[in-house]
């Protein structure tokens, strides 16, 4: 019996990001700095047989990536990267997906 079934796409784009209140340990986050973003986005499915395409899918994605994010500075966390390509997918495909974006295939944050 199948439970749930739900598609993995991943994409990245390259980013600077800052952390302003970054705490003194940390204090180097202050600055902006150069990461490649790797995000994993999960679509729920109902159907065996690709209810969705991957490969549509996925160019849907990096374009959007390209246009919003791609070399450009934010002073936007993983969890806020993740939360705007959320609103994006979820409007686009109608549904309810979980998208991860982490820092260089390191630490990350996935929203749901």
């Amino acid at each position: 019996m199948i439970n749930k079934i739900s598609l993995v796409i991943k994409n990245g784009f390259v980013a600077y990001h800052y952390w302003k209140n970054a705490p003194k340990e940390v204090k180097f986050l202050r600055n902006p700095h150069r990461h490649i973003f790797l995000v994993a986005t999960q679509i729920p499915v109902t159907k065996e047989d690709r209810e969705l395409e991957f490969f549509i899918i996925q160019r849907s994605i990096a374009k959007y990536l390209r246009a919003n994010f791609s070399e450009k500075t934010f002073s936007y966390s993983c969890e806020k990267f993740a939360s705007l390509i959320k609103v994006y997918l979820d409007k686009k495909y109608k549904t309810n997906c979980s998208v991860g974006v982490f820092e260089d295939g390191e630490n990350g944050a996935v929203v749901e």
